[in-house]
């Protein structure tokens, strides 16, 4: 009999515990009106749904049943509102800032070892990996130096990748080109098959012996907190893979999709090459790109940006609630999450009439209205690599247009998405050469005052 009791009072506890805080949150709930949505399934919520539609089809049938304003659902375990249109990129991204931190599933917190701890926690993370890109990566004396390293690394990736075939796949071709930019420019290493552990603790070892004599490249910055202090094995490899996967996955889906849609559209392409070939009549055919060309580039980057208003090189970003945040009537309260999507605008006919439609004239002038069109996102938090990203595009666009016709080969080639969308067959084109072999010559953006020359410095 007390072994009953004592089971019968445990249970009792165990409901309590469980019950207390359900209870107080229908008593919140009560006081202020939650988003309308669904949480979908217990545990799993609405993951399923997410993954087996896509993002766009995902979002567009919750803003036709819920609100085109906000709505709530569940994913990966978290109670999630997702702030739709202007307005809402408006104020998510810019008047509501201080009230939210940038957030990611742990998932991959976990996939990139990061573990939190005293003085270490999420939100010092994506401040520190923020300020990284800005101050050191991102700044636009570097980016200039870049722009006629990308022209040439284009010109030979062209060479060995397009030149001996008849078809190319253009998605795995561009994320190629990507990777090795990456590398070159951001990470200092030449080739792909170089031991990276070897180069990483050569260098952690000469950081280590005179800190205050550090390398002036990226990879040395980075061993070295704010402090001078030499950063862990774990905190450089977060560092390290926050700089190639956005370069990576975004800059290669904003290629494929814009060859994507020349390939398709024979007058967008014949305007594209006669932009170039007015800029490359001005230079020697071995002189490479520089910063004065690519401002020159404005019918090229109405196309670029028309392409990723269709398929947006990243499909969102999450945020974080810190205080009850009040939009369109109702509250998302403390500890939910939020995300922004372009997928809320970017389709929408009020704010792109014809939206199916590939119109890079949408672009010219003040261009669409405020806070429509951000694949960049906007506001203080604004993507640090959006011109990084303007560069790499128009280089490799510039280079394919003035050298080959194309021509796609599967009429209705689906889209895929993983960090952003691909073509489910990588993009097949046929391609036809057109132009001459140009001169390829290395490149090097500064010259030391030793005897050889000094790589890439940023």
């Amino acid at each position: 009999m007390e072994a009953f009791y004592l089971y019968f009072l445990s249970l009792l506890v165990v409901l309590i515990s469980i019950s207390v805080p359900f209870l107080c949150h229908r008593s919140k709930s009560k006081k202020s009106k939650l988003p309308p949505g669904s949480s979908g399934f217990p545990l799993v919520g609405e993951t399923l749904h997410f993954l087996m539609s896509g993002p766009e089809k995902f979002i567009h049938q919750r803003m036709e049943k819920y609100s085109d304003e906000v709505f709530a659902t569940s994913l990966m375990g978290q109670n999630l509102a997702v702030i739709c249109g202007a307005a809402g990129n408006k104020f998510l991204l810019c008047t509501a800032n201080d009230f939210v931190s940038p957030w990611l599933p742990d998932s991959l917190l976990m996939f990139l070892n990061w573990v939190e701890s005293p003085g270490k926690s999420r939100k010092d993370l994506f401040s520190k990996i923020r300020g990284f890109h800005q101050a050191v990566i991102m700044r636009p004396e570097a980016l200039k130096q870049y722009i006629p390293i990308m022209d040439s690394l284009t010109r030979q990736h062209l060479q060995t990748d397009w030149d001996p075939f008849h078809v190319v796949k253009v998605h795995p071709a561009s994320q190629k080109i990507t990777l090795i930019l990456a590398c070159k420019l951001l990470l200092e290493v030449d080739k792909l098959k170089q031991e990276f552990l070897k180069i990483i603790l050569e260098r952690k070892k000469m950081v280590l012996e005179n800190r205050e004599k550090a390398g002036s490249d990226v990879l040395s910055r980075t061993l070295l907190d704010e402090n001078a202090h030499l950063l862990s094995d774990l905190e450089f490899a977060v560092y390290l893979v926050s700089l190639m996967i956005p370069t990576y996955e975004s800059g290669s889906a904003s290629i494929t999709f814009v060859l994507k849609h020349l390939a398709e559209l024979p007058h967008i392409y014949d305007m594209v090459y006669k932009e170039h070939m007015e800029i490359a009549k001005s230079k020697d055919p071995e002189e490479l790109l520089n910063w004065e060309d690519v401002k020159k580039m404005k019918y090229s980057w109405n196309v670029v940006c028309e392409a990723m208003r269709l398929a947006p090189p990243a499909t969102g970003a999450f945020r974080e609630v810190e205080t009850d945040i009040h939009f369109a009537g109702v509250t998302i309260p403390k500890g939910w999450k939020v995300l922004w999507s372009p997928f809320t605008t970017n389709k929408n006919p009020k704010y792109f009439p014809e939206p199916e439609n590939f119109d890079p004239t949408r672009f010219e002038g003040d261009g669409p209205t405020s806070c429509t069109f951000i694949p960049f996102s906007t506001g203080p938090r604004m993507c640090p690599g959006k011109d990084y990203s303007r560069f790499l595009i128009l280089v490799y666009m510039y280079n394919v247009v003035r050298k080959f016709k194309l021509k796609k080969l599967i009429p209705d080639e689906k889209v895929l998405y993983r960090v952003g969308p691909y073509p489910a067959s990588g993009l097949p084109i046929s391609v036809l050469k057109t132009g001459p072999d140009w001169p390829v010559r290395p490149v090097e953006p500064r010259t030391g005052h030793g005897s050889g020359p000094v790589h890439c410095q940023v």
